[in-house]
């Protein structure tokens, strides 16, 4: 046999066993499938058989991938795999690119030594064979992780099959998980109008919830509001979360200072009970000096009773000295801290606290996102008000949409 001819076979035996799906379609089904599984490393796995040449070379390329897609994968021969007591990582993800009868033979140790569960696995399998045959006499427990990828014969569709037995010599049983069309990818359209959507007068929508309906796209990714005739047209998912409406205003005049800041830190209230503790106070005091016992201290002047240096002699007088002085210091560290607060923040005289108190205003133009949640919401709000206070033409005029785009 001429070197030619040698050559040739080695060509034949190291290609007709090999995996039909390329190194690029490789990686992005086990990126993928590592977004679903999450795992700290890849092993990929190759038999040590001088001619199996073409498999070590494709594991080299894809390691290479991996690394330039920041996976951290591990080149592992499969008797290393099954000579080793422990793992590099937690619940490594053992990738195997080929289907061929040494690849067989290794799975079959594998189920011998019951070590599936040891890792997550992935194996690449021709086309042209048949799942249960290929593990008539392999045994994937239960509680292994073993996804199979293999290309349709008649489709370019590739199919990622989860398998596992629930009993011993039981039947394997199959679970498509997903399957991965190749050159086909994910293309973001964005609606002409840039807005929502939402519904004409001829029962057609604009944005793109318009696209969607139109089925010019298949999903319509943004924060969409639920809306009754939103949830006719098109399917939504479940909430993310729930939102407050708010209306934004030009910032209003501040408050002049005038008198109201000086009584603003007592409510009326208060102030009233100060000058009556006051009044009562002043009585008392009154009374308990002139009932005093008699002395030679002229006390006919009431300027001598508050500002002359005389002790009170008796002891109802003492007390009502000590509860006066008390209470003005409370009542004037609260008044002082209070008034300082309100120098110190800067208060507005909002005209409106609520949607009423806009409509009735009637000073402000109301503006929303053009084609948003928010034109249809207050079609119906303005409608509501106009039962309740009869004045839907004033509001309707203060309305109008701004051409932006932004969240709902």
């Amino acid at each position: 046999m001429t070197s030619l001819s040698l050559l040739a076979v080695y060509f034949l035996m190291t290609h007709v066993e090999t995996s039909k799906i390329s190194v690029d379609t490789m990686v992005t089904v086990t990126v993928g499938v590592l977004d679903r599984y999450i795992s700290s490393c890849v092993y990929l796995l190759y038999t040590t058989d001088q001619r199996r040449l073409q498999e070590e070379l494709q594991v080299t390329d894809l390691s290479s991938s991996f690394s330039k897609k920041s996976v951290t994968s591990v080149r592992l021969s499969t008797e290393e795999f099954l000579s080793s007591e422990q793992e590099f990582c937690y619940r490594p993800f053992c990738v195997v690119p080929s289907s061929d009868h040494l690849t067989l033979q290794f799975l079959q140790k594998v189920s011998v030594a019951n070590k599936f569960p040891r890792a997550r696995w992935l194996l690449f399998m021709d086309k042209s064979r048949l799942l249960e045959e290929f593990f008539v006499d392999v045994y994937i427990p239960f509680d292994c992780e073993f996804l199979v990828i293999q290309s349709s014969a008649e489709t370019p569709v590739i199919r990622v099959t989860e398998i596992y037995h629930i009993l011993y010599q039981s039947p394997l049983q199959t679970f498509c998980v997903a399957n991965f069309t190749p050159g086909i990818g994910t293309e973001y359209v964005a609606p002409n109008d840039a807005v929502f959507g939402s519904q004409l007068d001829n029962g057609s929508w604009t944005g793109a919830v318009g696209m969607v309906v139109r089925k010019e796209v298949d999903v319509g990714i943004s924060f969409f509001a639920y809306l009754p005739d939103r949830l006719l047209a098109v399917d939504f998912l479940p909430p993310i979360w729930n939102v407050k409406l708010m209306v934004h205003i030009k910032e209003p005049e501040m408050e002049i200072s005038s008198l109201s800041h000086i009584l603003s830190p007592f409510v009326p209230t208060l102030w009233f009970v100060v000058v009556s503790i006051m009044m009562v106070l002043t009585l008392i005091l009154s009374a308990t000096w002139y009932l005093r016992p008699k002395s030679n201290v002229n006390a006919g002047s009431a300027s001598y009773r508050f500002c002359s240096d005389t002790t009170p002699q008796t002891m109802a007088s003492r007390i009502v000295y000590f509860t006066m002085h008390l209470t003005a210091v409370i009542l004037f560290v609260a008044y002082s801290a209070t008034f300082i607060s309100f120098l110190a923040v800067r208060r507005h005289d909002l005209p409106f606290t609520d949607f009423t108190g806009l409509l009735k205003d009637g000073t402000y133009r109301l503006g929303v996102l053009s084609g948003s949640a928010r034109v249809d919401f207050f079609k119906v709000f303005v409608f509501i008000i106009n039962v309740n206070f009869l004045c839907f033409e004033r509001f309707e005029l203060n309305f109008c949409a701004f051409e932006r785009k932004g969240k709902e």
